[in-house]
């Protein structure tokens, strides 16, 4: 009797214990875009961030900055046939710091580039322009690398500037072009 009490405990310690521990998920599903146009639709890809001059950005406020490490997905996908076609996942520092990864579609490229980051560019030729690409970038604070991922196949993995302390806002970021996204999905670990 004694041992299955002890057991029971043990057991019921492993699933609170493990529970608290699990990352913490949460999405960002409200952005404001800064210049251009922001249009939120339905469906998987709710947004489209569209401007013909320049670059411009859609932010969303995180509940509480990162301080750790976190992962960010989100799907990306032209909505342009031709020309200029691109798009990113922007993250902002509480210090307004940025850095942005994504994709190059028109170039058929990937990139990881910003003020506080070591550039990354890589080329595909494959690369199928109007597909909807899974986009996942994970961030560690502490250790100062930025690793991005495309359709499961990782991209590279990069070091960040030590002014880049958190990250307190996070989006979509076009240049010249009009993209959709999906919402953006954040694991905190």
């Amino acid at each position: 009797m004694i041992r299955i009490s002890k057991l029971v405990v043990l057991l019921v310690a492993l699933v609170v214990f493990g529970g608290i521990c699990r990352a913490a998920e949460t999405t960002i599903k409200e952005f404001k875009a800064e210049i251009g146009e922001l249009k939120k639709t339905s469906g998987e890809m709710p947004w489209l961030l569209e401007t013909k001059k320049g670059s411009t950005s859609a932010l969303g406020k995180l509940d509480k900055p990162v301080t750790g490490k976190a992962t960010f997905k989100l799907k990306v996908q032209t909505a342009q046939k031709s020309r200029i076609r691109n798009g990113a996942l922007l993250l902002k520092s509480s210090n307004k710091r940025t850095v942005n990864a994504g994709i190059q579609i028109g170039s058929k490229q990937y990139s990881v580039s910003g003020e506080v980051v070591k550039e990354i560019r890589k080329s595909d030729a494959k690369m199928n322009q109007s597909q909807v690409f899974d986009l996942t970038v994970t961030v560690n604070i502490p250790a100062k690398t930025l690793t991005m991922t495309v359709n499961g196949q990782e991209i590279g993995k990069t070091k960040l500037k030590n002014s880049f302390k958190d990250i307190a806002e996070a989006g979509f970021y076009v240049y010249r072009t009009a993209t959709k996204f999906s919402d953006i999905s954040i694991d905190n670990e």
